[in-house]
């Protein structure tokens, strides 16, 4: 069981004064996941992880970062992938 430690986003709200009101700041906190109960993620801007309980959070790291902390090895050069698809095709 592999449990990752995210920066979950949140919202606290201060009072500034009596004419402006409250003032609303984003803050990250950490959060621990289990890896096993993450069922999908999304990235727009920040990414989303949809969990098995159908809990939805909202964290800093990239799904890049996410993978790599499960140990995935993410390759991001798409030119280097082709590369070596050209390379496994000549070698057959």
């Amino acid at each position: 069981m592999k449990i990752l430690k995210l920066s979950q986003q949140a919202t606290v709200s201060r009072p500034v004064d009596s004419i402006i009101g409250w003032e609303e700041k984003t803050i990250y906190e950490p959060v621990f996941v289990v890896a096993e109960h993450i069922e999908s993620f999304l990235f727009a801007g920040v990414s989303h992880i949809k969990m098995t309980s159908g809990e939805k959070i909202v964290v800093r790291e990239t799904p890049e970062e996410i993978l790599a902390l499960l140990g995935v090895v993410v390759q991001t050069d798409s030119l280097k992938t082709w590369g070596e698809i050209a390379q496994k095709e000549a070698a057959q």
